[in-house]
C-alpha cells in the first residue's frame, strides 16, 4: 500500500489552509485597529468547553440512551440544534460576563476569530496532521506499529481512504474549513448587536441561524446530503458571512468604529 504524492500534498495543503486562516484574520484585523488578545482567547475557550466537553458529552448520552440515532434526519436536526445551543449560548454569556463592556464591532469580530480559529486548529489542522503522519508511516512501510491503537475495522477504513480516496477530497476539507470559520464572526456579531439592544428574539434568531448554517454538514454525515451539495452550501454560507461582516459596519452605532 502506498499513498500517492498528489495526496501528500492535499493533506498538506489542507492542513495550512486550516491553520494559517485565523492568522491571516488576526493580520487583517490588526490593521483595523487594536486586537482584543481578550477576546480571541476567550472565543477559542468557549468554543472548546461548548463543543469539546458540553455538547461532546450530550451526544454520548443521547447516542447510548436514547433512539434518535437510528432516525438519520431527527439525529440531524437534534444535532444542528444542539450545537447552536451550546455555540450560542456560550456566546452570549461571553458577552454578558468576561467581555461585559466590550461592545465594539472589532471586540465581537476578534471574539469571532478566536471562536472559529479554535475550530479550525482543533478539527482542521488536528485532523491533517493525524492523515499526514499516518500517510508517511503507510509510506515507510512502519504503519503497522499503529495496528495495536485502534480498531481493526478503522484501521482498513483510514488505509482504504489513505491510498484509494481522490487527492481532490482532502483539499476540500481544508476549503471547507476556510469557508466555515467565516460564519463563525458573522454569529459574533449577531449575538453582540443582540446583547448590545437587549433583543431577546435575536438571542433565538441567532441560536436557529446556527442550526442552519450546521445543517448541510449535518445531513451529510447521515447520509442524507450528498458530498457535492454539502460543500456548495458551505461555500454559498462562507460567502454570505463575509457579505454580513463588512456591511455589517452599518449596524454598530460606536463611533470609534
Amino acid at each position: 500500500m502506498h499513498v500517492p504524492s498528489l495526496t501528500l500534498a492535499t493533506i498538506t495543503a489542507s492542513l495550512l489552509i486550516a491553520l494559517l486562516t485565523p492568522v491571516v484574520a488576526i493580520v487583517l484585523l490588526r490593521r483595523c485597529g487594536r486586537i482584543n488578545w481578550k477576546a480571541i482567547a476567550i472565543g477559542a475557550f468557549i468554543w472548546f468547553v461548548a463543543t469539546q466537553l458540553l455538547e461532546r458529552s450530550l451526544h454520548l448520552a443521547v447516542l447510548q440512551f436514547t433512539a434518535v440515532p437510528s432516525h438519520p434526519l431527527f439525529f440531524a436536526l437534534y444535532a444542528v440544534l444542539a450545537a447552536g445551543i451550546f455555540e450560542e449560548g456560550g456566546r452570549l454569556l461571553a458577552f454578558t460576563t468576561v467581555l461585559r463592556g466590550m461592545r465594539k464591532r472589532t471586540d465581537g469580530i476578534a471574539y469571532g476569530i478566536g471562536h472559529g480559529g479554535m475550530e479550525c486548529m482543533f478539527i482542521g489542522v488536528l485532523s491533517s496532521l493525524s492523515l499526514l503522519l499516518s500517510a508517511l508511516l503507510l509510506n515507510r512501510g512502519t504503519f503497522g506499529a499503529m495496528s495495536g491503537r485502534m480498531p481493526a475495522t478503522q484501521l482498513v477504513a483510514l488505509v482504504s481512504l489513505l491510498t484509494k480516496a481522490p487527492p481532490l477530497l482532502f483539499l476540500i476539507a481544508g476549503i471547507e474549513r476556510l469557508f466555515a470559520f467565516f460564519p463563525q464572526i458573522g454569529l459574533s456579531l449577531v449575538m453582540l448587536i443582540a446583547v448590545q439592544k437587549k433583543r431577546t428574539d435575536l438571542i433565538l434568531a441567532t441560536i436557529l441561524l446556527h442550526s442552519l448554517l450546521d445543517l448541510p454538514a449535518a445531513l451529510y454525515q447521515t447520509h442524507i446530503l450528498p458530498l457535492l451539495w454539502t460543500e456548495i452550501l458551505i461555500v454559498a454560507e462562507g460567502i454570505a458571512a463575509v457579505v454580513w461582516i463588512v456591511q455589517s459596519r452599518k449596524s454598530f452605532a460606536d463611533a470609534a468604529e
